[in-house]
């Protein structure tokens, strides 16, 4: 019994830590940083999202001048030149505020097009067919 008794007097209470009344900063700063990091995938998603929808019309663009193509061999020179100045139109359009484009024609037309393809590719070349 003896051996018991100096066995149990080694024996010590549990030490409980104080918990501390401060504020947890580390749980603080983690919350922040999930935070921060919320909002920047959000905003990272609709930048996204914008851009992906502003280059909506350069994809319909490519799709309808892949149709064009396509259609080459079926239609007639003045319908697929038609075409061409409806797309051209209607990326101008796009590219240019409607009052500076819309009401274009004939030869303004074509140095419009000459602006921005920044050479005289309309008004001299090939581009007078779209008139």
């Amino acid at each position: 019994m003896n051996d018991q008794n100096a066995l149990l007097e080694q024996l010590r209470d549990v030490a409980i830590p104080e918990v501390s009344g401060g504020i947890p900063w580390g749980w603080v700063a983690l919350a922040l940083i999930c935070i921060l990091l919320f909002f920047i995938v959000r905003q990272f998603k609709a930048a996204a999202k914008r851009r992906h929808n502003l280059m909506q019309w350069h994809r319909e663009a490519q799709a309808e001048l892949a149709s064009i193509r396509d259609d080459a061999v079926i239609q007639t020179s003045n319908e697929l030149l038609v075409r061409c100045s409806e797309l051209a139109r209607k990326v101008m359009l796009v590219a240019e505020p409607r009052e500076n484009v819309a009401a274009l024609h004939g030869d303004a037309w074509l140095v419009k097009l000459d602006e921005v393809c920044v050479k005289p590719v309309f008004t001299q070349g090939m581009g007078r067919l779209l008139i």
